[in-house]
């Protein structure tokens, strides 16, 4: 490799650890992480060491995201990913530690056992910091949940109901009562003249 080219890949590699470590980039995955993480309660919690289809979906469209924003900002920086990968086959045993350090993490970033480590390391955080209820038991609070609001919107119904029949024959008594009464004052006046 021509010095030249060693200073461009050290340049391009390190233009791209820039973006993969900005907050930005990483905020985009950790995102995602923690709205995916309920998926891997199970195994979190140790009642099963089953992988579920929905692993390999969730893998398919984290490393879509991953692809598509790296190819973007590749594309801006005039380099093709075929480009970039052959820079990170090239640099893969680097002596430069931040490079090294990177490759690793961008190898591990596109490997599904990795992910799927770290999204039961999520799942398991949340769980332990009660940031939400475990996926199983959350559908059956929200079960409940419903099942109460069903029953208490029948109880206002019935209320409701009730003070409107109630109310009615309020007002037809009170109607009655006027009209009996004005009907009797109005007889008892025309008997008195």
């Amino acid at each position: 490799m021509l010095a030249e080219e060693r200073y461009l890949s050290t340049e391009m590699l390190n233009k791209v650890m820039t973006f993969c470590w900005s907050n930005g980039f990483l905020a985009t995955f950790r995102e995602f992480f923690t709205k995916n993480a309920h998926f891997f309660d199970n195994l979190a919690r140790g009642s099963t060491q089953e992988h579920d289809l929905i692993f390999d979906v969730l893998f398919k469209e984290y490393l879509g995201m991953f692809e598509n924003s790296l190819e973007e900002f590749l594309r801006n920086e005039g380099c093709s990913i075929e480009d970039f990968y052959l820079l990170v086959e090239q640099n893969q045993t680097s002596n430069d530690k931040r490079i090294h350090l990177f490759v690793r993490c961008l190898l591990a970033s596109m490997d599904y056992d990795s992910f799927f480590e770290v999204m039961v390391k999520e799942s398991k955080r949340q769980l332990d910091n009660g940031e939400r209820e475990c996926a199983k038991d959350a559908s059956e609070s929200k079960e409940e949940s419903k099942d109460e609001s069903k029953d208490e919107s029948k109880d206002e119904s019935k209320e409701e109901s009730k003070d409107e029949s109630k109310g009615e024959s309020k007002e037809e008594s009170k109607d009655e009562s006027k009209g009996e009464s004005k009907e009797e004052s109005k007889d008892e006046s025309k008997g008195e003249s």
